[in-house]
């Protein structure tokens, strides 16, 4: 398993992790790959640069996005999602992620971390 940041990997690999990742949600995403970029990239304030990818070879299996916002004069790392695909739960894929997500936390200085 390889874990990379979303600068260095297509968009598409990308968009195929956030599909697979929530392929069994209850509520089915129907978005396109330039409707989930303008949205979790634009409104949502997600970051390429605080957001990473797990990738089992060359096939995307996770993903976190991540993005930093100002909530009352504090400087925060939100999570904008964390998803993984069904095949790869309970294999330790969130927690890798999850650690990459606190790690951009510390690299950009933010004070606090949300969930969303």
């Amino acid at each position: 398993m390889r874990y990379v940041n979303a600068q260095e990997v297509p968009r598409e690999k990308i968009y195929s992790a956030f599909q697979k990742g929530f392929s069994d949600h209850m509520i089915r995403f129907q978005i396109t790959q330039e409707g989930f970029f303008e949205r979790f990239f634009g409104s949502e304030g997600n970051d390429l640069s605080a957001s990473y990818v797990a990738l089992d070879g060359e096939n995307p299996v996770g993903l976190v996005l991540g993005g930093v916002k100002d909530f009352d004069g504090i400087k925060t790392m939100r999570c904008g999602t964390l998803c993984i695909d069904p095949a790869y739960r309970g294999k330790g894929v969130s927690d890798a992620l999850f650690s990459l997500h606190g790690k951009a936390r510390k690299r950009v200085a933010a004070d606090r971390c949300f969930l969303k």
